[in-house]
């Protein structure tokens, strides 16, 4: 089971609901059960009360895009450690990567999303968690 050997709490920001839809069936194949928000305040005030490992997010959102989110995300005033945080969108050009990785964005996935890529992305997003979570950690 591969959410077995890469367990992550994921958030997904998506506001279309057929595209949430499409997300949460692929991350129940992988054996994952994610949050969904419709857009990025929303996702903040998600992060304010909960941790999460990674975050599927959108780029074009109503109230708050992507990239608007992932910076206020990344900033650290609202969470800590820091989640590892995937583009999800259909803007698949040179600029919308140089965008994403300008704020710090760690991954960028294509719509529509298939099933290897999103396994490749997480299992990415886990080993840089356990990373992350390794170095956070005090030494004995």
């Amino acid at each position: 089971d591969f959410s077995a050997r890469c367990p992550l709490r994921i958030l997904l920001v998506e506001d279309n609901p057929v595209n949430a839809h499409v997300a949460q069936k692929l991350l129940k194949r992988l054996g994952y059960s994610a949050d969904w928000v419709v857009n990025g305040r929303k996702a903040l005030e998600r992060f304010a009360q909960h941790r999460y490992d990674v975050v599927l997010m959108d780029l074009q959102m109503p109230e708050m895009g992507g990239l608007e989110t992932t910076r206020v995300l990344l900033s650290g005033a609202i969470t800590d450690p820091l989640p590892y945080v995937v583009a999800l969108t259909a803007n698949a050009r040179d600029d919308d990567r140089e965008a994403c990785a300008a704020v710090g964005m760690n991954d960028f996935i294509s719509k529509p999303v298939q099933l290897d890529t999103l396994a490749a992305g997480l299992e990415r997003a886990y080993r840089w968690t356990v990373s992350r979570d390794a170095h956070a950690s005090p030494v004995s």
